[in-house]
């Protein structure tokens, strides 16, 4: 897979180039099959600095999410978001959030505050520590014409070839077995290894891990661990993959087509 600049952006996904799916929905609390987490699902809208924002919440609470500028009808993500959510009695919230840009793959850590209704929308502000003010993000339940959270992932729609790109200086194609295993060497000449498998939740996400090989790797011999999801935009398929070191220092993310 890719990275953000260089590779320090570790290969990170969430949601791809188009819209997502609807919430998985269910009452409030957290991620037990009695209670659904209240906010699992697909997401889209916009943030108050005119960006369009697309992200995934997991039936654990964990949010990856993508943001960037969106021109002429196409998006340009430009920045991951990736953190753990608290959500009860229709409020949010996360004290672990991370960013990372793009073009350098690094982080910066924030929290978020806001509110919910479950499966239908949520009124969120992410603040990045130190700051005084954050930034206002607004999004409603994706439609599932694209991509249908609720259907469990299955390695056959992986499989095969993904020309695409990690960042908009490197491109690659990433080639995925009909095991999950896959491989890649970015147009700088990094070699990346890796795997996909289903969640065992049943639901529409890949669990990612990979490693990235020596030098022109920046990140020589870093794994990293994230997610992957396969949408649909007409006769085409788009793959985004989102991940991060362990540490959570850097993360970075795929988006292919075919």
């Amino acid at each position: 897979m890719t990275i953000a600049k260089s590779t320090k952006a570790a290969l990170l996904s969430l949601v791809a180039t188009c819209a997502l799916a609807a919430c998985g929905g269910g009452g409030d609390g957290g991620g037990t099959a009695a209670t659904p987490f209240p906010v699992q699902g697909g997401w889209e809208g916009t943030a108050t600095t005119g960006e369009v924002v697309q992200a995934i919440v997991l039936e654990d609470g964990t949010l990856w999410a993508i943001a960037g500028p969106s021109s002429g009808g196409s998006f340009y993500p430009s920045d991951l978001y990736q953190g753990t959510l608290q959500a009860t009695n229709g409020s949010l919230s996360s004290s672990n959030l991370r960013g990372y840009d793009f073009s350098t793959g690094a982080a910066i850590s924030g929290s978020i505050s806001g509110s919910y209704v479950a499966g239908t929308s949520m009124s969120l502000t992410a603040t990045p520590a130190g700051s005084g003010s954050g930034i206002g993000v607004n999004v409603i339940a994706a439609q599932t014409a694209n991509y249908d959270y609720n259907q469990a992932a299955q390695l056959a729609a992986i499989a095969g070839s993904w020309p695409g790109f990690f960042s908009s200086s490197e491109s690659g194609t990433v080639s995925v077995q009909s095991n999950g295993s896959f491989s890649a060497t970015t147009s700088r000449g990094c070699q990346i290894t890796g795997t996909a498998a289903a969640r065992a939740s049943g639901k529409n996400v890949f669990n990612v891990s990979l490693t990235f090989g020596a030098a022109p790797c920046a990140l020589p011999g870093a794994t990293g661990s994230g997610i992957a999801v396969i949408t649909r935009s007409g006769t085409t398929s788009q793959l985004a993959v989102a991940v991060t070191t362990p540490d959570r220092a850097f993360g970075g993310a795929f988006f292919g087509r075919r």
